[in-house]
């Protein structure tokens, strides 16, 4: 049901955006709004179309061999869990001050009663002090859910890179203790050779399907996430252009001024997100996964 009134909610939004782009754009502010709209409601489709796979990687972090059987390993992924923890809640505060900033802004850019933040079609009359404060507070309300989806998006991505991170470094761990371990069994005396070589194969043999298993982890997330993260760049890069473009024409430390700030804060670090996750996962599998020194 909830999937449906998603699908239903969202065919309303983008026809409501092919309409606004027929008739044109008023303002900067408005072609901005409207972008972040555009590309907020392409999370939403993207989220609905591959929840499917979205849970077959959540489930395959805990399968083929890819979860933590040692303490050692253990202490590895909970320094990972912790780090996406804390910038889960740092980010979603972000987001949410970023917006409401941003919509105070407007607020107190309004000088006379009856104009709302937010252009809006409604099916009545808001002139009235109390629906007019009433419809300020859905469209707040609205920006919020809205932030708070959008950094659930953001944060989601960043924090399945980071689960990569760890399984990488997970399978660093086991093959420094693997090699340790046959070393050791190597010098004790006397050896026997067979036996040795068979406990090399399944070691390795363990090993090497446990690193299969990153890599087809790491292809199923580029294959569900690969579409929107495009969308993003491009809609984000459109929406800093803007954003600066409106700055530079406010006066400094304005309300306004510092509404439009604090959101190119937000998006500039939103951008930051998705590049620092995808450089942190190359840098773990270039230069130290396959240039490990034991």
């Amino acid at each position: 049901m909830f999937i449906v009134c998603v699908k239903i909610f969202g065919v309303f939004r983008w026809r409501r955006q092919f309409l606004i782009i027929c008739r044109g754009f008023e303002s900067p502010e408005f072609e901005l709004r409207t972008t972040d709209e555009i590309a907020i409601q392409k999370r939403y489709d993207n989220t609905i179309r591959w929840r499917k796979q979205i849970l077959k990687i959540s489930r395959s972090f805990e399968m083929s061999g890819l979860e933590p059987r040692t303490p050692d390993e253990l202490a590895i992924q909970k320094q990972y869990d912790k780090a996406i923890r804390i910038f889960c809640l740092a980010y979603t505060i972000m987001c949410d001050v970023a917006s409401s900033g941003t919509t105070f802004g407007r607020l107190f850019e309004i000088r006379r009663l009856n104009i709302l933040p937010y252009r809006i079609y409604l099916p009545y009359n808001y002139s009235k002090p109390f629906l007019y404060r009433f419809t300020i507070s859905l469209q707040f309300i609205t920006v919020f859910i809205g932030s708070n989806i959008d950094a659930g998006f953001d944060t989601l991505f960043y924090g399945v890179m980071l689960q990569i991170i760890s399984k990488i470094n997970i399978l660093k761990h086991r093959l420094k203790v693997t090699v340790t371990t046959l070393v050791e069994i190597y010098d004790k005396k006397p050896c026997n050779i067979q036996d040795y070589n068979e406990i090399e194969e399944k070691f390795f043999a363990n090993w090497i399907k446990s690193h299969n298993a990153i890599i087809s982890l790491y292809d199923q997330i580029e294959f569900a996430f690969s579409e929107v993260i495009f969308i993003q760049y491009s809609f984000s890069a459109l929406s800093l252009c803007i954003t600066v473009y409106l700055i530079s024409q406010l006066e400094v430390f304005t309300t306004e001024f510092m509404g439009n700030f604090a959101y190119l804060i937000a998006a500039t670090c939103e951008i930051f997100v998705f590049c620092i996750a995808a450089n942190q996962v190359t840098f773990e599998v270039r230069n130290t996964l396959y240039i490990h020194q034991l």
